[in-house]
């Protein structure tokens, strides 16, 4: 495929894609207003709550045992798939026993310390947004994991 037709490829499938997702928008949007109202803008910012006072009647119904559960299930999620003081990924061999294998295990020791260091550095934001996409997943059953 030509970058032409991969473009159109990708433009149809997320027209495709929206279709689908369209009939769950407006339960997320019923989860994000009972749950997370702060997030009920920025998920679904084309829906409308007619007033001022519409908005700020769907905050004072707030419970925050939701919101509260869902940090402290993120935060477990997170503690046990992606902990910040553990190295949780390990780079191996596909094939055992090459000529120069001390060599390569010592590359690839110093590549897994190398990806810690570039999530672990303040710019990467690695965790925050590992732990943002575990919220989404808590509260609407889908998260932005890129693998």
């Amino acid at each position: 495929m030509d970058k032409q037709q991969i473009a159109e490829y990708c433009v149809n499938r997320q027209s495709e894609l929206e279709a689908i997702r369209k009939p769950f928008e407006p339960w997320w949007q019923s989860v994000a207003e009972n749950f997370w109202p702060a997030m009920a803008d920025i998920m679904f910012p084309n829906m409308t709550y007619g007033s001022v006072e519409t908005k700020l009647d769907l905050m004072n119904r707030f419970e925050s045992h939701g919101i509260r559960a869902i940090g402290k299930g993120a935060a477990a999620i997170q503690s046990v798939t992606t902990p910040q003081n553990v190295k949780w990924q390990k780079l191996g061999l596909k094939k055992k026993n090459p000529k120069n294998e001390k060599q390569v295990i010592q590359l690839l020791d110093d590549l897994v310390d190398f990806l810690f260091a570039l999530r672990n550095s303040p710019s990467a934001n690695f965790y925050t947004n590992t732990y943002q996409a575990y919220q989404n997943i808590m509260t609407f059953g889908h998260g932005p994991i890129l693998v």
